[in-house]
């Protein structure tokens, strides 16, 4: 009993901790380019995914110590446990320093301004300091210090906020970059202080280390190819149109971040309980359990986020940030796509359970290289931010389809009625395209007379848009539970606690 308490707080603790976090990074993201120029805001967005690209340089060996520490513990293993910990410390601690190194060699052979040349040794440091984070949270949840977890997704999200908005305020981008660097840097003291290592590292293990990325490379590979197709148009805008530009579209995305936060919180849930039951029932079970039921809860509810989303920004981006309204077209565009990126994170979670990560990266790197070759294409046409946004949604759509065909062909077609699931799939999608598109029609076609053009303006028009969809969308819902039971889960009685 006291175990079963204890895991429900730490779920409880946790979540929380997410979903501060969640709120407070939205509003991070929002003050930055608040503070900042298009040109210095788009300057950000190419930077910093540098630390994100370099979080992948551990080859895998983070995604498989979380498993095999407490295996091993399990088994009072002690002693293989620290040397799991102290190969993968020792080996990722080499690689990031190359790294770090090639970051500042860089910055200073390169011909660059000096805001920039800032901005690459930055990146270096947060390299470095986010590294050693990242391995603290690693055995943290490899020894189930939740806890500890928790209290450190609190600090970090408040004290990320309130260096944000001081320092950008006063320093501007240079506030930026220091904000981020002692974000981490508090953080990693603070766990350092709070989690002293029980005994000291020891040394390197070539062989354990190289078993570890032979097992984690494969999660790495894919995960790493998914990040590329969400972050290339920004490489491909800085390249061709500038850091002006891609500060527009950088707009775009901060919401599919926010977006995509939901269905990736999600996932985090689902997949220990599908790990789990992967070998306690048939395969046709397990999939229609996690992967036909979650894409069908994610096809009916993304559409009232996304709606939202649309209708909201054209008056929401003018009011808060007039500096980014030429990125509200774009914006609108990649928040239809995010319905793909959602859609596919089920299709992941169980590409991953099965093992299928290696056969299924060809279909990820046709998606990439769909999204260069348009976003290339439009804006040779002279297309700009907008053909990019295009194709990044076009390569969404063709990644989600790629990954739902191949997980039918490996499950050897064990599901049956995949005509009447993909139909019930397709419904909330087109439904929700029609009545944007029609709303948004007839939201500019209406004329009104002189009064009461005295009341209706763009904050009317959006409420009235919001209203009618949502009712639309509410619809589709009822009409469906009919058919699929499983979505009673959006019921307004079950919501209220009623039977």
């Amino acid at each position: 009993m006291e175990s079963k308490e204890s895991v429900t707080k730490n779920i409880v603790r946790y979540s929380s901790s997410k979903v501060y976090q969640q709120i407070l990074s939205l509003l991070t993201a929002f003050i930055r380019p608040k503070l900042l120029s298009p040109e210095l805001y788009g300057l950000w967005n190419i930077l910093n995914i540098i630390p994100t690209y370099a979080s992948y340089s551990n080859l895998g060996t983070f995604d498989i110590m979380r498993y095999m520490i407490p295996y091993h513990e399990g088994k009072k293993e002690h002693q293989k446990s620290l040397e799991i910990r102290d190969s993968v410390f020792y080996g990722t601690l080499f690689l990031n320093l190359f790294i770090v190194a090639g970051l500042i060699i860089f910055a200073f052979v390169m011909n660059y301004e000096f805001h920039v040349q800032v901005g690459l040794i930055a990146m270096a440091f947060v390299v470095m300091i986010s590294w050693y984070y990242e391995n603290f949270v690693v055995l943290l949840k490899s020894y189930q210090n939740f806890k500890l977890i928790t209290s450190t997704f609190y600090l970090k999200a408040t004290i990320t906020f309130a260096l944000t908005v001081v320092l950008i305020y006063f320093y501007k981008i240079y506030g930026a970059y220091l904000a981020f660097l002692l974000s981490f840097g508090i953080i990693a003291l603070y766990l350092r202080v709070r989690y002293p290592s029980p005994t000291p590292y020891a040394k390197f293990k070539y062989s354990i280390f190289a078993d570890l990325v032979i097992k984690g490379f494969p999660i790495m590979l894919y995960n790493f190819t998914a990040i590329l197709i969400n972050t290339s148009d920004r490489i491909i805008i800085s390249y061709f149109l500038g850091t002006e530009q891609l500060g527009y579209y950088g707009i775009a995305d901060m919401v599919l971040g926010f977006i995509i936060q939901i269905p990736g919180t999600a996932r985090e849930v689902i997949e220990p309980r599908m790990m789990q039951d992967i070998y306690k029932c048939s395969m046709k079970e397990h999939l229609s359990e996690y992967f036909i039921k979650p894409m069908f809860h994610t096809a009916y509810l993304m559409p009232f986020l996304i709606g939202g989303i649309f209708f909201t920004l054209p008056v929401i981006i003018p009011l808060l940030l007039p500096k980014y309204t030429n990125g509200i077209l774009c914006a609108q565009i990649v928040v239809f796509g995010s319905y793909f990126v959602a859609m596919s994170y089920t299709a992941r979670g169980v590409i991953v359970a099965y093992q299928w990560q290696l056969r299924a990266l060809y279909i990820m790197l046709f998606a990439l290289l769909v999204n260069a070759a348009v976003s290339i294409f439009f804006i040779k046409t002279g297309q700009g931010i907008i053909g990019v946004a295009v194709a990044g949604s076009l390569s969404f759509f063709v990644m989600f389809i790629g990954l739902v065909v191949f997980v039918k062909i490996l499950s050897n077609h064990s599901l049956q009625d995949w005509g009447k699931n993909i139909l019930g799939l397709s419904y909330p999608f087109l439904i929700m395209g029609v009545s944007i598109a029609l709303l948004e029609y007839a939201g500019r076609s209406i004329q009104m007379d002189d009064y009461l053009c005295v009341y209706y303006d763009a904050y009317l028009a959006t409420g009235i848009k919001l209203f009618v969809y949502y009712a639309i969308m509410a619809f589709v819902i009822y009409r469906a539970q009919s058919k699929y039971p499983f979505l009673k889960i959006f019921s307004l009685k079950k919501l209220q606690g009623k039977k």
